[in-house]
């Protein structure tokens, strides 16, 4: 069972935080470039720090090379995430 979240990403920010919640998609920025993986690295280890789960449930389904992207949540139901989502 997994569960999947979409994500608007801003790279190369002041800071790594979450901006807003609009629906079920999370607009992020993280300070990482866009090189090398190393903004999708950063997108995982926000997004795991913000749903309180280990960044090794979390992997990257779709959007490598995007500002949007989908991310695949193992061994969890799709509503038990958007209640998480929703209390952000």
């Amino acid at each position: 069972m997994s569960a999947l979240v979409r994500l608007r990403v801003t790279t190369r920010s002041a800071k790594s935080e979450l901006i807003e919640v609009s629906g079920t998609t999370l607009h992020i920025r993280v300070h990482a470039p866009p090189v090398d993986g190393e903004a999708n690295k950063a997108v995982l280890e926000l997004v795991a720090k913000l749903l309180g789960m280990p960044k090794s449930r979390i992997k990257l389904k779709s959007g490598a090379s995007s500002r949007d992207k989908t991310l695949e949540i193992s061994d969890a139901r799709q509503d038990a995430i958007d209640k998480l989502i929703a209390e952000l």
